[in-house]
């Protein structure tokens, strides 16, 4: 792979949408009209949308090999990306239906963009100036108030030592800096568990997962900055590693740090000399929440406008008026549920005692709920 910039530059500054803590940004490939993919420290490939690829003529007919599996993968090969002035040549790229994880977004989704711009650029994400930019390594010189860290990049993915403590307790160790997540810390095993609660099930952008745990860390410490009380998922049972994937991040370190804690600092990548600059920035204080409505939905039509109930949470408000998976979300206070993105919806159930009215069909029934909503941890 090979990179350059438009215009002589040495860098291009990159505006990010931010949707559930997601980073998405606006890139072309080989020459298409832009699409919205995701920005992700945890994807350890590029992955394109198929429906993307073949509306913009890009060939889908080439292949790669799973590192997980070893079996031939779909692809596009040797590809061209460009993301606001920067440009990628020479990468390879997996197809995929990228419907299932635009409805997890409540968005339309063309694609993840990962380790292979991180590998080539020095990379800053600026949660606070909503903004990536790129630079090249060979004239990059850090000039921030970060702290350095040492990275180490196993399997494609960026590790950082951190401490986690629960209060007697703690575990020191390396922690994979996965923008992409949507929680703010899974670690690997309940040593520190404390109180929790059940999930049915976890989804993000990787699919869904089976049963997990929801709790507090009384603190996460990165880069010396101690972060308070961090919602931190657990795992539900002894098998803490139930496929390959979460065999590979469970023997190298200690889980994983997403969105929902990494959007407190300033991170610039630079994986060509294995270092991470991170700085806190205003958020840092604020203390991270989870649904307070215990009610999980995701989109299910193409417009995304949609909303269906997949699983509630035991004992929560929604379980406790009633509301079963596969319920359709209709109204909101009498606001049609179509008037909002399903990231709306999300922020306005992370919101402690609220009074909604709910109109939700099940089968050919309407039904009418009051929820009201409640801090669950």
């Amino acid at each position: 792979m090979s990179i350059s910039f438009e215009n002589n530059m040495n860098r291009a500054v990159v505006p990010v949408e931010l949707c559930d803590n997601i980073l998405l940004i606006r890139a072309s490939v080989n020459g298409s009209v832009p699409g919205w993919f995701i920005f992700d420290t945890g994807a350890g490939y590029t992955l394109l949308d198929s429906t993307f690829a073949v509306k913009n003529g890009i060939d889908i007919n080439g292949h790669v090999i799973s590192k997980s599996s070893g079996k031939q993968v779909r692809a596009s090969n040797n590809i061209v990306i460009k993301v606001g002035g920067a440009v990628l040549s020479g990468a390879d790229a997996r197809i995929a239906d990228a419907f299932a994880l635009s409805s997890v977004i409540g968005r339309k989704i063309d694609g993840i963009l990962g380790y292979d711009l991180l590998s080539q650029f020095v990379v800053e994400v600026n949660y606070i100036n909503k903004q990536i930019t790129f630079f090249h390594p060979d004239n990059f010189t850090y000039s921030g108030n970060g702290k350095m860290q040492k990275l180490q990049v196993k399997n494609n993915w960026p590790y950082v030592n951190v401490k986690a403590i629960q209060q007697n307790k703690h575990i020191e160790g390396p922690i994979i800096l996965d923008i992409g997540g949507l929680l703010a810390i899974s670690m690997n095993n309940s040593a520190l568990a404390g109180q929790t609660i059940e999930f049915p099930f976890s989804f993000g952008i990787n699919g869904a997962g089976g049963a997990s745990l929801r709790g507090r860390l009384d603190s996460l410490t990165i880069a010396g900055i101690p972060v308070p009380f961090p919602i931190t998922g657990f795992p539900a049972g002894d098998s803490d590693a139930s496929d390959h994937l979460s065999t590979l991040i469970s023997e190298n370190g200690l889980g994983t740090v997403g969105g929902e804690l990494m959007k407190k600092f300033t991170f610039t990548f630079n994986y060509r000399d294995s270092l991470v600059f991170i700085e806190p920035n205003r958020l840092l204080p604020e203390i991270t929440e989870l649904d307070m409505s215990g009610l999980m939905a995701m989109t299910v039509d193409s417009a995304f406008r949609s909303f269906m109930i997949i699983a509630v949470i035991p004992m929560s408000p929604a379980h406790e008026i009633g509301l079963q998976p596969s319920d359709e979300l209709l109204s909101i206070d009498g606001n049609p549920a179509s008037g909002y993105t399903l990231s709306e919806i999300r922020s306005l159930f992370k919101v402690p005692d609220r009074k909604y009215m709910l109109e939700v069909k099940r089968g050919n029934e309407i039904l009418y709920r009051i929820l009201i909503t409640r801090q669950l941890i």
